[in-house]
């Protein structure tokens, strides 16, 4: 019996010494490893010498092996204490109960080698030698109670304010805790004369296991990589050490020891680096290669311009990367739940079409702003408990979970460690990037819509006194040819006409009849026109330039005369399609013909009237178009006119809103140009103006020419006609 009371000793010593060490190495920066090591120094350091004192054969070393237990077990609570106030993140609050305590500690130390702290050793229960408590053993007992005590108390008080994640962890703590405190205080029951064995020795290395279920499940490390680390650091050590001290125990020169000792001492950290590389490289080849595939794929989603786009993307490859039994993308809904937009799986899962906004999981991911695993979550079905659930937001993190993505488990059964965490949250970072990416771009279409609205409502506005003016004349003249011959056929008897009077009132009726269908077919051209500017689309699409030239000069033709400028179209009939909206293009082209009429007239004026002195006989006023493709896929596109330009004190405030260089009765708006500029950003194209005052201005910006991709596309998105 005593020999397997020590032996479950020896193995609380050994696996609390290993279990500390090995979360120490995998993040000895963080307070609670570091609380965690001296707890589990504390306890295996206890253990070991439960061990030795047990299995002692005289009673000065049982003596000198129960002080020293007492020693280790006097920093059993403090350590449990920090421990606790590390996990809690509360340390700094606590200050002065850590004070009092340690100072506690250091004034009661002596005394555990002294006959007042133990009196005696003598048997009980089955063992040789059990120890005589003196009278300050109680005040022991008490500093015990009440720092384990205090421990849970906090636990209790935090509670309520944790995240759920951190809530179920304490549940765990709290278990471990009981065990093994449960297993040390049966140590206590024959020390004060009561006829228990100390059973619950057997338990504390449950702790133990119960402590790695919390490191493992709580992502806390990956603790085979931390055990192996730990192994391999144990391996190295007893090597550099204990080989010196065979030789030196073998031949028994310890000189040659010695040397062999500063020997290994110096290869050891080397040959430990090197192995604990090697072990890594092995032990998580798949996991190192599925990190950095998703660190590529997170640099890459703030590239993608499309909603739909972004979610099948993240699902896919979050799918095909991290390889889970199933992945399913769930989208905030109207219905204020996340509904089940896409999902994977190569066999059949629980699929879950909808969550409601106010479930337990969506609670969750609100209060935690991070990766949640289901298993947490109060009320999930059993079958989604090794799941986790990644959300996005829009803004990241400034606004609500506007998206998740649900992961089954590996199907290599591995474990998501915190690593696999890490991943996930700069996954959700660059997601939830791109999620606000999307939405301000999407506001920006809007704005662009706006603005073309506006642009066309201004072209409307601009053209609207110069159709109904033509619209009234052509009205008038008709009107007056259908009255002229009412009033003619009323009063004239035909039958008194002879043959050839009738010829010429029939030939007189037919000439009028024509002029009054060439009216009608003028403003039939110039409704035409207005009704094709407003159909055209505006995202971009593969077009000839030429043909928005076309709709632009029929629109313009309904404003003003056109007959007495020269239009000439530079523009060759082979020309490639360029990728752009017909409607903006149309627009650009409307006012830059506009502003090179009205120049047109504007030099006229200026000559005729002294202003401006002109070396040409004959001033034909012309507006050219040209059109050519230039290098890096463009089409360069040119407005030129010979009117009276631009005045080079005028160049830099051309194109800023109501700055305008008409004047008189044609004095413009100087919204023109300006919303050239505008309308040709939203190509990633700029305006570019050349002018000589009294020669003329050129007017010159490009536009991308459309791939064959773009053309394919474009074609098989044509509604097919029956």
């Amino acid at each position: 019996m005593n020999n397997i009371f020590a032996f479950s000793s020896f193995l609380t010593f050994l696996g609390s010494w290993l279990l500390g060490i090995a979360v120490f190495v995998k993040n000895p920066k963080l307070p609670a490893t570091r609380s965690f090591l001296l707890m589990c120094l504390s306890v295996g350091g206890w253990a070991l010498c439960l061990s030795l004192k047990v299995l002692a054969v005289d009673k000065e070393t049982a003596m000198f092996s129960s002080r020293l237990l007492y020693l280790f077990s006097l920093f059993i609570p403090i350590s449990f204490f920090d421990f606790i106030l590390d996990l809690l993140e509360i340390k700094e609050r606590n200050k002065a109960v850590r004070k009092w305590f340690f100072v506690f500690i250091v004034i009661f130390l002596p005394f555990l080698f002294t006959p007042w702290f133990i009196r005696d050793l003598v048997p009980k229960a089955s063992f040789r030698f059990w120890d005589v408590p003196g009278f300050l053993y109680p005040i022991f007992i008490l500093y015990y109670a009440s720092c384990t005590t205090l421990s849970f108390y906090e636990i209790f008080v935090q509670y309520k304010s944790l995240s759920s994640v951190k809530r179920n962890q304490m549940n765990y703590v709290m278990i471990s805790a009981a065990i093994g405190f449960f297993g040390g205080f049966t140590t206590f029951l024959p020390v004060f004369d009561i006829p228990i064995f100390p059973f619950g020795i057997y338990f504390i290395f449950l702790y133990l296991a119960v402590g790695a279920h919390v490191i493992v499940r709580h992502h806390l490390m990956d603790i085979r990589l931390a055990v192996t680390k730990a192994g391999i650091f144990f391996a190295v050590f007893a090597l550099t050490l204990g080989i010196p001290f065979w030789i030196g125990y073998q031949t028994k020169s310890w000189l040659m020891a010695t040397a062999f000792m500063a020997i290994l001492a110096t290869a050891g950290p080397i040959a430990h680096r090197l192995l604990q590389r090697k072990v890594e490289a092995i032990l998580q080849k798949e996991q190192l290669s599925m990190r950095r595939a998703l660190r590529e794929f997170a640099g890459q989603v703030t590239q993608i311009k499309d909603f739909d786009t972004l979610y099948r993307e993240t699902l896919n490859k979050t799918y095909e990367i991290v390889k889970p039994e199933f992945a399913g993308l769930y989208v905030y809904s109207e219905r204020q739940s996340y509904v089940l937009q896409h999902d994977l799986s190569d066999k059949e899962y629980p699929a879950y079409t909808e969550f409601m906004a106010s479930h337990n999981l969506m609670i969750a991911m609100a209060q935690d702003r991070k990766p949640v695993f289901l298993e947490t979550v109060k009320g999930m079905p059993q079958a989604l408990h090794e799941s986790i659930a990644l959300p996005f937001y829009e803004g990241f993190k400034q606004k609500g979970v506007l998206c998740f993505l649900l992961l089954g488990p590996k199907k290599n059964k591995a474990l998501y460690d915190h690593m696999d965490l890490d991943l996930f949250e700069i996954l959700e970072a660059q997601v939830s990037l791109a999620l606000e990416n999307l939405s301000l771009l999407q506001d920006r279409e809007l704005r662009i819509l706006e603005e073309q609205r506006l642009s066309k409502m201004v072209i409307i506005g601009d053209i609207g006194t110069g159709v109904a003016h033509q619209v009234n004349n052509r009205f008038n003249s008709m009107l007056t040819l259908l009255r002229m011959h009412f009033d003619l056929y009323k009063e004239t008897d035909l039958n008194a006409l002879s043959c050839e009077q009738l010829r010429e009132r029939y030939a007189a009726a037919l000439s009028d009849m024509k002029d009054i269908h060439d009216e009608s077919l003028n403003g039939f051209k110039i409704a035409e026109a207005m009704l094709a500017s407003a159909r055209e689309p505006i995202d971009p699409q593969p077009f000839k330039i030429e043909y928005a030239l076309h709709l632009a000069l029929d629109l313009l033709r309904a404003k003003k005369n056109l007959k007495r400028i020269t239009i000439i179209e530079d523009i060759p009939h082979d020309n490639p399609c360029v990728w752009a909206s017909t409607a903006c293009t149309q627009d650009v082209f409307y006012n830059l013909v506009d502003n090179g009429a009205d120049a047109d007239e504007d030099k006229i004026h200026a000559v005729a009237s002294g202003k401006l002195e002109s070396k040409e006989d004959s001033y034909q006023p012309k507006v050219i178009i040209r059109a050519r493709v230039v290098e890096n896929n463009l089409m360069l596109v040119e407005v030129e006119d010979n009117g009276i330009g631009i005045e080079e004190k005028h160049m830099e405030s051309v194109g800023q809103p109501c700055y305008s260089t008409k004047a008189g009765k044609k004095m413009g708006t100087g919204y023109g140009v300006a919303t050239v500029r505008k309308l040709l950003a939203q190509s990633n194209s700029k305006l570019e103006i050349r002018s000589i005052y009294g020669k003329g201005s050129v007017f010159s910006f490009t536009l991308p020419l459309a791939t064959k991709e773009q053309i394919e596309e474009h074609e098989r998105q044509k509604p097919k006609k029956d």
